[in-house]
């Protein structure tokens, strides 16, 4: 059995260099190689565009995740930074107002008012002085009708015959003054209760915020508030130069 063996070993070894003496080399190794129909590995730093540059012929999932864009090849879109509205107040004048939003920041001064009154006035004038119409006065008094002069507003100079919350009495007080002989007038006054604040509106970390805040911030105290409003809130109060 021995020698059967050691026969078929030798036959094998002839075989082999018969083979070799014949050109066709040994016999081929099975191994595991990339299929004839594999696509070859490309580094994207070798792959040039048409205009010179990285990536023309390169995966697209790999040019989307290196340009930062989105996947639908579009630009990553960025939040605007939205506007604010900050107001400092109230101030009980326009000119109080004005003095303290003078300084390095764009500050605007608003006013909100807070109620609105109506008045009927009914008066005899206006007349040229003071001297006059205290003259007129004078007369009223001796007939024991209740006047007096009015000293500043729009009726200056002017004798009051009485001030009325409503128009029909303001029209029959005149009617009977006129039946007296006087020329009795009747005339509206609208009276407005209006408190002033100082706004800044516009964007953070624009030109010119940091001053305008810094000096908003500054104002602070007991009896002023410095508050984020809504800027269509703060946009429907009057503006004020």
């Amino acid at each position: 059995m021995r020698w059967f063996f050691a026969l078929l070993i030798l036959a094998n070894i002839g075989f082999y260099f018969w083979r070799a003496s014949e050109g066709g080399g040994p016999p081929e190794v099975a191994g595991v190689g990339v299929a004839a129909e594999g696509q070859p590995i490309v580094l994207l730093s070798e792959v040039e565009l048409p205009d010179g540059g990285v990536g023309a012929g390169a995966p697209e999932s790999l040019l989307s995740a290196s340009s930062g864009s989105s996947p639908d090849g579009g630009a990553e879109d960025v939040a605007p930074v939205a506007a604010e509205c900050w107001t400092a107040g109230p101030y009980p004048t326009l000119a109080a107002a004005r003095l303290a939003a003078d300084g390095p920041g764009d500050l605007k001064i608003r006013g909100k008012e807070l109620s609105r009154s109506v008045e009927y006035w009914v008066y005899l004038g206006v007349y040229e002085s003071y001297a006059v119409a205290n003259a007129e006065h004078q007369q009223l008094r001796k007939k024991k009708i209740d006047s007096f002069v009015i000293r500043n507003g729009p009726l200056e100079n002017a004798v009051s015959l009485g001030l009325f919350s409503d128009p029909d009495r303001a029209e029959v007080q005149a009617k009977r003054m006129r039946q007296k002989g006087y020329d009795a007038k009747v005339r509206k006054l609208e009276q407005r209760d209006i408190t002033y604040w100082l706004s800044l509106e516009g964007v953070p970390g624009s030109p010119g915020w940091e001053a305008a805040y810094s000096q908003l911030i500054d104002k602070k105290n007991a009896e002023i508030s410095v508050e984020k409003k809504s800027c269509n809130l703060v946009a429907s109060w009057g503006e004020f130069d």
